[in-house]
């Protein structure tokens, strides 16, 4: 049996779920929510949590890391083998932080599943008229200082 839960967190506690699926951790508002569910499951002995997310903005509404941030952060020490636990694994596919967002290249790193269920002709259009910081989020999966970017990036570093 599942159940979708709402995101009040304080509604959750003495939940003691096996399993838990947290779509689109980046939209999180802060890491309470996160807290509560995985640490609910202490008592199971099989207990999973899995995580599906694109990236988003570094902060969460409190002006700490976001929850998906630290776990990408996290995921970048196990990689490096900087920290060993066997119970984490993570799978993240990205175009390089500073590349061209509106090239074409940086969207297939970034998309495994480009030209077969995504289409570049919706990135093309999509391109033009979201937000970079937006797009760079959603379509090259590179997490943002800010949704709302002063500059388009890049600028600064090009007037030296």
């Amino acid at each position: 049996m599942y159940r979708v839960l709402s995101s009040e967190a304080f509604t959750k506690e003495g939940l003691s779920p096996t399993l838990v699926v947290y779509d689109e951790l980046h939209a999180a508002p802060n890491r309470e929510l996160w807290d509560v569910m995985t640490l609910a499951q202490a008592a199971r002995y099989d207990a999973l949590t899995l995580a599906i997310t694109t990236a988003g903005v570094r902060t969460d509404s409190t002006g700490q890391d976001s929850v998906a941030y630290g776990l990408y952060q996290y995921a970048q020490r196990v990689a490096a083998k900087e920290v060993e636990d066997p119970s984490f694994f993570a799978a993240w596919w990205q175009a390089d932080p500073d590349c061209d967002h509106r090239d074409p290249k940086n969207w297939k790193i970034a998309n495994p599943g480009f030209g077969d269920i995504q289409d570049p002709e919706d990135f093309e259009s999509s391109v033009k008229r979201t937000p970079e910081s937006e797009f760079r989020t959603k379509r090259t999966n590179v997490f943002v200082s800010s949704q709302q970017a002063w500059l388009p990036h890049g600028t600064w570093d090009d007037r030296r």
